[in-house]
């Protein structure tokens, strides 16, 4: 389904096409009244699982409504199949900020406990992300700095009750993907994000993915055989509680790190707990990321 500048759907105003992705395309789009502006989310592909599964990534956003997630506001028809209206994030993704430059550790440092804030809230409400990665990490640009929002919950889980996904079924992105989720998703509870997030912040640390290869075959294999280099080989640099943290993430699933709360408390140098760490927006200089924002369209 692809959508143009000028078109009315609903309420709102189509401005441009922001991005589109194997199963989704994302818009700019304004508020007819307000004038405010909105990502809006449709799918280009059809189906009702597939619509159901949009859908419920919006129930689970808009039930989430803290500072570290992407909120949807809204749902609306859009030909006939369903679009959700979240808030629009001026900033890069992680990745993009990966693939521009190195971070620091005190960069690391500021942006880690607020990630872990987003994930965390998901959590205690009964959510398994399942596909956390960079890209799916928002960093907003704001004047008193910056705020990494968790977003793109489109496979999402509910910790309790049947899942949704057929059994066997291998989804999420393989360089972060946890190793019993290779085996099937339907498997994968709060610990397959500890996964996800251990890989993510050693890559934020050492600039290269922590599986990695030429194609996908030889990617799962070294998660699911636990082939990597650690964290403190590559960075014997690094704090002793951070190193620690992200390497029993990388465990295997009984050995692993249970919470993001037992993750933080390896992590911190000085006990904060993770609410106060990830207050407000991380402090960052005014217009280092601006080169960085995707264009409006």
């Amino acid at each position: 389904m692809s959508l143009s500048a000028g078109d009315r759907i609903d309420r709102y105003e189509v401005l441009g096409l922001l991005g589109e992705g194997g199963m989704a395309s994302v818009y700019l789009v304004r508020h007819g009244k307000l004038g405010s502006e909105h990502v809006l989310k449709v799918l280009t592909a059809g189906g009702p699982a597939l619509a159901e599964r949009l859908m419920e990534e919006g129930r689970v956003q808009a039930t989430l409504r803290h500072p570290n997630v992407v909120e949807v506001t809204d749902v609306v028809d859009v030909h006939g199949a369903p679009g959700l209206i979240m808030r629009y994030v001026r900033g890069p993704s992680l990745e993009d900020l990966l693939r521009h430059r190195d971070l620091s550790l005190d960069e690391v440092q500021r942006l880690a406990p607020r990630i872990l804030a987003g994930v965390q809230a998901a959590h205690e409400l009964g959510f398994v992300h399942r596909d956390l990665k960079p890209g799916n990490v928002l960093l907003s640009l704001q004047r008193a700095g910056v705020v990494p929002m968790v977003a793109d919950f489109g496979l999402v889980k509910r910790s309790e009750g049947a899942s949704k996904t057929r059994s066997g079924t291998t989804m999420g992105t393989p360089h972060y993907l946890a190793p019993e989720q290779i085996r099937g998703a339907e498997k994968a509870d709060i610990r397959a994000d500890i996964w996800s997030l251990g890989a993510m912040f050693q890559e934020m640390l050492t600039g290269e993915r922590v599986f990695d290869a030429d194609n996908v075959f030889d990617i799962l294999t070294k998660v699911s055989e636990g082939e990597f280099e650690p964290l403190s080989t590559l960075r014997p640099d690094l704090p002793e509680g951070i190193v620690r943290a992200i390497e029993g993430a990388l465990q295997p699933v009984e050995q692993r790190w249970p919470t993001v709360e037992a993750f933080w408390a390896e992590w911190t140098r000085d006990h904060a707990p993770l609410a106060s760490a990830a207050a407000g927006p991380a402090p960052w200089p005014a217009g280092d990321l601006d080169g960085l924002v995707p264009p409006r369209p």
